[in-house]
């Protein structure tokens, strides 16, 4: 396939580029985080510097071992994308940041998705194991919401203590979904056994009351 411009750029000064044909782009902030020259402003320093040769050279934007990626930021243009970090980011900078990953080689690297699916499957077995042992519903509950919020936290400080990025959606939701269809089954036992002991209660005689509950 074609590269796109900045794996082309980083092939091109020997960067350290990506072997993947995939990557999350490691942002380095908001909007206009890069330096911005206006191409009016530009244009008119390399106007005035060729009029007069003998002029001294004004330094207000030295291009001089820099790159520089030209593109537009009015939003009217619809150069614009939504990122992580802004509903409204220019693609211009998009592209800048995804060249200076390259250059430095610190874009966002992934865990292979089998491991959080490996990891679901742990979540969702100690779940069924739990209530196979009959642990207390109260303790079931606390244990699981620890656990998501132990996964959210491992997510966070990964991500920003690291070049790595683990995607924990899978148990999440996967955990989520099964703890649902748990405790929605944990409440219809529990009324079913509650009735069911009732009308034991109501033919039984006295001396096995105590025996049906």
């Amino acid at each position: 396939g074609i590269p796109s411009m900045p794996q082309r750029i980083a092939e091109e000064f020997d960067f350290a580029g990506s072997p993947q044909r995939e990557v999350l782009i490691n942002w380095r902030g908001p909007p206009f985080s890069f330096k911005y020259v206006s191409f009016v402003d530009a244009y008119r320093q390399l106007k005035d510097q060729g009029k007069d040769k003998d002029a001294p050279e004004t330094k207000a934007f030295d291009f001089h071992n820099k790159i520089v990626v030209i593109g537009s930021t009015a939003p009217s243009l619809f150069d614009v994308k939504g990122t992580p970090m802004a509903h409204i980011h220019p693609g211009v900078e998009i592209l800048a940041t995804a060249i200076d990953n390259f250059r430095h080689g610190d874009f966002l690297h992934e865990r292979p998705a089998w491991v959080m699916r490996v990891v679901a499957l742990i979540l969702i077995w100690a779940m069924a194991l739990a209530l196979f042992k009959q642990v207390r519903i109260e303790v079931f509950d606390k244990v699981f919401g620890l656990l998501q919020g132990a996964l959210v936290g491992l997510a966070f400080v990964v991500l920003n203590l690291s070049h790595w990025y683990i995607d924990t959606s899978a148990p999440l939701s996967l955990g989520l979904l099964y703890f649902a269809i748990c405790r929605v089954y944990h409440g219809l036992s529990h009324k079913w056994l509650a009735d069911s002991q009732v009308r034991s209660l109501s033919v039984s005689e006295q001396g096995e009351r105590l025996l049906a509950v």
